[in-house]
């Protein structure tokens, strides 16, 4: 009977410790971006069942993806047929244009207008990584999102 217990008890240990291998760890540092690709009206069509749908949502982790506006494609059969979905996952933007596949957070942040880790993105400008220094704009909107970093102050200038 002690034996029966031991092999139980290893079991069950064992099955833990797999179980915690395989959950997704939770990425706050992408909160940001999932916020602003929210804001920006951008859409993940997908279902649950899809593995590269389960890729993305590990990429982003559970804090951040809760922020993103999924579509359940199994669930709205009707709202992703009328978005034109084909594949999963699915990104559509606002603009009407869509990315199909596990995208790079890159690739999302450019499509929307969004940055990723302090990368500041300006629409017919230089991009680049601010840490110190001035931006000037002579035209156009800047759009800035600080994540974690605190803004002390700032200047946009119209120039001379």
């Amino acid at each position: 009977m002690m034996k029966f217990t031991n092999v139980s008890l290893l079991t069950g240990v064992a099955s833990l410790v797999f179980l915690a291998g395989c959950t997704s760890t939770d990425n706050a540092q992408n909160t940001p971006l999932a916020e602003c690709l929210t804001s920006k009206w951008a859409t993940m069509y997908g279902t649950n069942r899809c593995s590269h749908c389960q890729n993305q949502k590990e990429l982003f982790g559970y804090e951040a993806f809760a922020k993103i506006n999924f579509v359940d494609c199994d669930k709205e059969k009707n709202t992703c047929a009328l978005a034109g979905v084909q594949w999963y996952p699915t990104w559509g933007f606002a603009d009407g244009s869509k990315l199909e596949g596990t995208q790079t957070f890159e690739a999302l942040a450019a499509k929307a207008g969004c940055s990723v880790g302090g990368v500041v993105e300006v629409e017919g400008a230089t991009t680049g990584e601010v840490s110190t220094g001035d931006v000037a704009l002579t035209t156009g909107t800047i759009e800035i999102t600080t994540g974690t970093q605190d803004v002390v102050s700032g200047v946009v200038s119209t120039g001379n």
